[in-house]
């Protein structure tokens, strides 16, 4: 510990040996067994380098472990070096030479020492002054020990704790440490954004700990954790409802884990915090949209079922219809007899319209799609619902959606129209207010999250909105089912909303209700806004009218009783008919008859051939033949046989006297 020893130089007698820092400076070998020679020998045996050096640098003695750990050859080697080698910086010297001179004595200061042969590394150094009977320096001794393992350890564990402390610092997640009787002794920067407390201090004066977070019914569960835990566990988690400071409830994830001492004895807890809030409303939505999902394919399954049944039962009912219209226009006919039958017409037309219904609701119904105003449609239509509705609800109209035209079927809108106000009605059976609304809304990518979504774009919006009794989350589940009511018996089919249901579908639209109890519903239509440009608004109808003819008519159909019916109408119409059950009785009859022949009046579904192929045969051998395609499929069958193109002249089974004629008339006519 001192200045840097200079070679010092002597003049002695011939042959005297010179000394010279590179050359060791030696003492009198002690004699063996002497108290020097043991002192030597106790001195290296010590685990930690132990020397001498006068305040100016100058080693006087060494042991063997200094010796080593100085990478010297020899305690010779090590003797020629300087105290002032051991500092690999400079300042460390002059600080704890000052602080020896100061204090007498200094320890364990590590620093930075290096090697003979020029390598750093740690050493802790204690040093002391030894003074002589006058008080004055006579040396120091020094105590120096190799620490760069230790030191290396603890950089080590300096690293990893600041990385310990970045992660708990930065994490996303509250993270807390808490004692075991549940006091935080330490919360990192996200549980004071989570929770709302400034930090534990301000907790603890509180008195909050983790069971005052944990909402009553699930302490159970943190209770259970913590016998988990000290029963063995490593880590438990579990799902809670937790507080705020503020009071506010959020659903929280923990996982905890349990900490112990340095005897292995449970010293307190690991708590990891993470608010589940956005993923367990993510749950709710995909819970309710595999519900919808469920409603939509049990609703797509009825649909499919209405259509496979409608073409049988519109069969059976052409026969009783027709023949019912035929038995009406006997003049002759019993007073008696003709209101049964008038009895049997309403009630089959009752049926088709339950039929139709059905065949509405899977969305299986031809519609006669036009460019429609639905300001329009609403205003023509608001003094049917007046009549139609009773007197004490009160119709207001909101028609916004700036004339925006929609291609759709106007009879259909108006059926919707209708339905959605007498659902309204019911659901105020006093008295209230039923508003109906247009607008224009613009759906994007995000309104289309439902089961059935509907593509992005510009609809129009037509709303029905009233202030009745409301429904509750069971009842607006069902209602779009067909046969569901909340009616007494007797008093509803159930179809009204199934209907509308299928029909909005059908036109490529959307439906959405909002309702709350005691308040009312609305029912918010969505049709996709059309640039079509509107056609030319027909010439008022005149009063309906059955019309006769004398040409020839072909037709075609497999079902006997409609085939007989539909000939039967046809030659009460005044018409020359002609009939056939298949392919080969038609061709037959276009041969023989050649020209004669004006219209087919044909199935769509035909054995072994379709409506559409038959006529093409016919026109061959009839060229100017003209067709009605008649058919009591649901649309989707029809349209697979190629029967409804642009343009193309259908009858929808079962159809009445009146309407045969209209059709009929009109295309031999045109």
């Amino acid at each position: 510990m001192g200045d840097t020893h200079e070679p010092v130089s002597t003049d002695t007698a011939p042959g005297a040996r010179t000394e010279t820092s590179c050359t060791p400076r030696t003492a009198d070998a002690p004699s063996p067994g002497s108290l020097e020679s043991r002192y030597h020998a106790l001195l290296d045996t010590l685990p930690v380098g132990v020397f001498r050096s006068l305040p100016d640098g100058t080693f006087l003695e060494a042991n063997e472990h200094v010796v080593r750990m100085r990478g010297a050859r020899s305690r010779e080697e090590f003797l020629t070096t300087s105290a002032t080698d051991l500092y690999a910086d400079p300042a460390d010297r002059q600080r704890l030479l000052r602080q020896l001179l100061e204090y007498g004595s200094i320890h364990d200061a590590v620093l930075r020492s290096r090697k003979c042969d020029g390598t750093v590394y740690w050493v802790s150094l204690t040093a002391t002054l030894l003074r002589n009977g006058r008080g004055e320096i006579d040396s120091i001794l020094g105590i120096v020990e190799d620490v760069s393992s230790r030191r290396a350890m603890l950089d080590a564990l300096a690293l990893s704790e600041e990385r310990y402390r970045g992660v708990v610092k930065t994490s996303p997640d509250a993270i807390a440490i808490s004692d075991l009787q549940g006091w935080f002794v330490e919360i990192n920067p996200r549980f004071t954004d989570l929770f709302g407390f400034d930090d534990v201090d301000q907790m603890r004066r509180l008195g909050i700990n983790s069971a005052n977070l944990v909402l009553e019914p699930d302490l159970a569960k943190m209770r259970d954790t913590v016998q988990d835990l000290i029963g063995g566990n490593v880590s438990v988690g579990m799902e809670v409802r937790v507080k705020r400071k503020d009071g506010s409830v959020f659903p929280a994830e923990f996982s905890t884990s349990l900490l112990r001492d340095d005897l292995g004895e449970p010293a307190g807890f690991l708590a990891v915090i993470r608010d589940i809030s956005e993923r367990k409303r993510a749950e709710q939505a995909h819970l309710a949209l595999e519900e919808q999902l469920r409603q939509s394919q049990k609703l797509e399954a009825i649909g499919l079922l209405a259509g496979g049944v409608a073409h049988d039962l519109n069969n059976m009912l052409t026969p009783i219809l027709g023949n019912a219209d035929l038995l009406l226009l006997d003049r002759t006919l019993n007073p008696l007899h003709r209101s049964g039958i008038e009895d049997m017409v309403k009630a089959t037309k009752r049926a088709r319209d339950l039929v139709r219904q059905l065949m509405a609701f899977g969305r299986k119904q031809t519609l006669d799609m036009k460019s429609l105003d639905v300001d329009e449609v609403v205003a023509s239509f608001e003094s049917l619902l007046r009549r139609t509705l009773r007197e004490n609800v009160r119709i207001v109209l909101d028609l916004r959606s700036a004339s925006r035209r929609v291609l759709a079927d106007r009879g259909q809108i108006e059926q919707v129209l209708l339905n959605l106000a007498l659902n309204s009605q019911d659901a105020m059976p006093r008295e209230g207010t039923l508003t109906v609304r247009t607008s224009t809304v613009l759906v994007d990518a995000s309104d289309s999250l439902a089961a059935a979504p509907i593509p992005p774009g510009t609809y129009v919006a037509l709303s029905v909105s009233d202030t009745g009794c409301g429904m509750d989350p069971i009842t607006q589940q069902r209602i779009f089912e067909p046969f569901f009511t909340t009616k007494e018996k007797g008093k509803g089919t159930g179809l009204g909303l199934a209907t509308v249901y299928g029909i909005v579908r059908q036109h490529g639209g959307d439906i959405r209700v909002q309702t709350v109890i005691g308040q009312g519903s609305t029912f918010e239509v969505l049709l996709p806004a059309s640039s079509t440009t509107p056609p030319i608004a027909p010439a008022t109808p005149s009063e309906p009218k059955v019309h006769a003819g004398r040409e020839t008519i072909l037709v075609a159909e497999d079902d006997p009783a409609v085939r007989h019916t539909t000939v039967a109408l046809l030659e009460r119409l005044g018409y020359r008919v002609l009939s056939a059950s298949s392919i080969d009785e038609s061709l037959a009859i276009a041969r023989t008859q050649g020209e004669r022949v004006d219209l087919l009046l044909t199935d769509v579904v035909m054995p072994e051939v379709t409506g559409k192929d038959l006529y093409a045969k016919l026109q061959a051998l009839i060229p100017g033949l003209k067709v009605i395609y008649m058919s009591g499929y649901a649309s989707d069958v029809i349209e697979g046989h190629g029967a409804l193109a642009q343009g193309t002249a259908f009858l929808q089974k079962p159809f009445t006297l009146q309407a045969l004629s209209d059709r009929v008339r009109g295309v031999l006519d045109s």
